[in-house]
């Protein structure tokens, strides 16, 4: 049960302790008293998402704190699973702050994710919220809530369609996909034989690309080299007309005849004829240097080709050898996989055929599971309503077969309703109209709770669109449920409020000039007296208290 709610620097709560009872906690106040804001907070302790706007003005921080005790073995056990325990005095403690910048959730100190709070929360506590009504006229809701309803059995067996089904979808893809492919399939043969060819014939060893390239580069520079060098040797030989030797030679020729002529000449003639030596010395040097390059112009081009082919190879087909090698072997693959395509596709089939078996058997169980649990949810709903004022009300769960299986089964699950005699059975959602979806809501709610562990159960303002005797039944309603389960309900109504065996005051003031949400746990004359003050409105008579006082001593036979 939940022994204790603490807010603190919520919007216009600065700071509430709520101290709840065993049976039915009622929580009244006025119209923006704050009511919800308290069911606020206790969503937000139990790891749903809260608007930071939230944290009170001029507060560095919200804070929201919910008091378990674990008195079932079974949940105690399904939570040590989790890695959660009660502490010494057995209870389980659920905290979450909220700052501007960050949340955090602890479960007895230990930090924990909102996720993990919102998984542990859903064996402790059940919460139906104004906006329920409205989600239960979903058909898909429906079939969830009686899942729900059905319990362990059916949840076991649904988690196994759901694992059965996602197998047999991954085989059905996969065929479909093999079927459509039909068609490319020679095309893609055709590719992946050229492309295995290409790769084989170019003999590719890994690291090759690499070493070729360095080796090539090298070549490269030797062939600039000899052609530099061999450019100098024939510009200063001895061979062209216009080559130093050549020119020079013809120089001294000349300057001999000139100092035949004149003695005085044969000084510049031992000058040039010293040049011309020594450029006969440098030529004879340089052919020695070109004759030792050790170049081979024909290995030259062998490594240029191969370079440039294994290039190509990379750009089309992987990042290096190693990956041009893998594509092919991917090839391979592919035309082991179409050469005996007749054969996969047979092994396909029968793995696809096995799994839809055990998926439809499992989808079978799943049916009887439901239509089981629809039977007696029928049941239960029909005396359900009549206790809560719906005079002959038919109630009755169908299913609507589907022509292909789904991810939650072979059916669909509707509602049917009749609210008057002699009305024909409806679904849910064409009937009902505000205020009676409430009390079928809390008929359901109820009865999910008489069939689950939780214990602890959250009213907000069940009894909206509901008056007079409607609400009394509903009140008895609560009452009864109240005594197995501990109830808290925030409500308008004086029937409800007179069955409290706990009543809470929710009321807004000013202090200090600042607007805050205060709560007050009720003794019985305070009790009496907000009853009265709800079924009289503002101005509280000696009548009204005298019939708040009867209705309350009604409650209590």
């Amino acid at each position: 049960m939940l022994l204790s709610l603490h807010v603190k620097n919520l919007a216009l709560i600065e700071e509430a302790e709520i101290s709840f009872g065993q049976g039915l906690n009622i929580l009244t106040g006025e119209t923006g008293a704050g009511k919800s804001v308290l069911l606020g907070a206790v969503n937000m302790a139990l790891g749903e998402k809260t608007d930071r706007d939230a944290i009170r003005s001029g507060a560095d921080y919200a804070l929201a704190e919910l008091v378990f005790k674990l008195e079932d073995e079974k949940l105690k056990s399904e939570l040590a699973g989790e890695g959660f325990f009660a502490d010494e005095n057995g209870e389980m403690i659920l905290k979450r702050k909220i700052m501007p910048g960050r949340t955090v959730s602890s479960i007895n100190g230990e930090t924990v994710t909102a996720s993990e709070m919102k998984r542990i929360a859903e064996g402790l506590i059940h919460i139906h919220g104004q906006r329920d009504n409205q989600i239960l006229l979903k058909p898909n809701n429906q079939r969830v809530y009686l899942d729900t309803y059905a319990g362990d059995d059916l949840s076991r067996v649904y988690k196994e369609y759901e694992q059965n089904y996602g197998t047999y979808i991954q085989y059905k893809k996969e065929y479909d996909s093999l079927s459509k492919e039909d068609g490319l399939k020679a095309k893609e043969i055709e590719l992946a034989g050229y492309e295995i060819r290409e790769i084989e014939e170019a003999a590719i060893k890994p690291g090759e690309y690499e070493e070729l390239h360095r080796n090539y580069k090298k070549m490269s520079d030797s062939v600039k080299i000899l052609e530099l060098a061999s450019g100098a040797s024939q510009m200063a030989g001895y061979d062209e007309e216009m080559s130093a030797g050549h020119v020079i030679g013809e120089a001294v020729r000349l300057l001999k005849q000139v100092s035949v002529l004149d003695e005085e000449a044969q000084e510049l003639l031992s000058e040039l004829e010293n040049i011309d030596s020594l450029l006969g010395d440098f030529n004879k040097g340089i052919r020695r240097y070109i004759s030792s390059l050790d170049f081979d112009e024909e290995d030259f081009r062998i490594t240029g080709s191969r370079v440039t082919q294994l290039g190509k190879l990379i750009d089309k087909y992987g990042m290096d050898e190693e990956g041009i090698l893998a594509y092919a072997q991917e090839k391979r693959e592919l035309l082991d996989k179409y050469g005996d395509m007749d054969a996969y596709k047979k092994q396909l089939e029968k793995k696809m055929s096995d799994a839809q078996k055990r998926m439809m058997d499992s989808a079978d169980i799943l049916t009887d599971l439901r239509r089981g649990a629809g039977d007696k949810l029928s049941q239960e709903m029909q005396r359900a309503l009549e206790d809560l004022n719906f005079l002959e009300t038919k109630f009755e769960v169908r299913f609507e077969q589907k022509d292909m299986p789904s991810n939650y089964g072979m059916e669909d699950v509707v509602f049917y309703i009749s609210m008057n005699p002699g009305e024909p059975l409806k679904p849910l959602i064409n009937v009902a109209s505000g205020g009676e979806l409430s009390r079928i809501m809390l008929a359901l709610r109820t009865l999910q709770v008489e069939n689950s562990e939780a214990s602890c159960m959250i009213f907000d303002e069940i009894d909206q669109g509901i008056s007079g005797q409607t609400a009394g039944k509903v009140a008895e309603r609560l009452g009864r449920l109240a005594e197995g389960t501990q109830v808290i309900c925030i409500t308008h109504l004086p029937q409800i409020a007179a069955m409290a065996d706990k009543h809470f005051k929710i009321e807004k003031n000013v202090c200090s000039g600042r607007t805050i949400t205060t709560v007050g746990c009720l003794d019985d004359e305070e009790s009496i007296l907000e009853i009265a003050r709800m079924g009289a409105g503002s101005e509280v008579t000696d009548a009204s208290v005298h019939a708040a006082r009867e209705l309350r001593k009604n409650c209590r036979k």
